[in-house]
């Protein structure tokens, strides 16, 4: 995924460039899994002390436990990524999820494949229920992107440079006292 400029933090509701925090992490070979509770409870409370609404924190914790759980599942070795940032974008807070890990072709493929598809739909919610009505009893049905979208309404985009793939999340979320 091209970085574009870095873009200056904005004053909305009366916040300013410290409003927010990150979550950073990044996962060996051998402690994908485990750290999974850790970065949950640390995605929980930087949301609870930063947002206004629990219902959009539990969505974030969801999306960002989904994720991890792609690059604990999905990565081939190396190092993996993911930061979760609350943040200003174009003067509106919002809450941004990035991951990055080494794939094989197959599964880059595979990925780009669904990404490009769960991305162009017109009503997430439709080609979510399609998606379950299509997944059967096999293990591993690959839901959880199109969830994120439909459910949690997450704007994706993706990138693949070499055998790496990114994968960005965003959506607006309302800070705690703002207006």
């Amino acid at each position: 995924m091209a970085s574009g400029p870095r873009r200056t933090l904005g004053r909305v509701a009366g916040l300013d460039e410290s409003w927010g925090g990150c979550v950073r992490l990044n996962l060996g070979f051998k402690d994908r899994g485990r750290l999974l509770p850790s970065v949950r409870n640390l995605v929980v409370e930087l949301c609870s002390e930063c947002l206004d609404s629990n219902e959009r924190a539990q969505q974030l914790v969801l999306a960002v436990q989904e994720l991890v759980e792609n690059l604990v599942k999905y990565s081939d070795g190396g190092r993996s990524a993911l930061d979760f940032e609350l943040l200003q974008l174009d003067g509106q807070p919002c809450a941004r999820i990035r991951t990055s890990n080494r794939a094989s072709a197959t599964r880059l493929g595979d990925a780009s494949a669904m990404l490009d598809r769960i991305i162009a739909a017109p009503e997430p919610v439709a080609l979510m229920h399609a998606l379950v009505a299509a997944s059967g009893d096999r293990e591993g049905s690959r839901l959880g992107l199109a969830r994120l979208r439909a459910e949690v309404g997450l704007e994706l985009r993706y990138g693949v440079e070499g055998d790496r793939l990114e994968i960005e999340a965003r959506c607006a979320v309302q800070p705690r006292g703002g207006s």
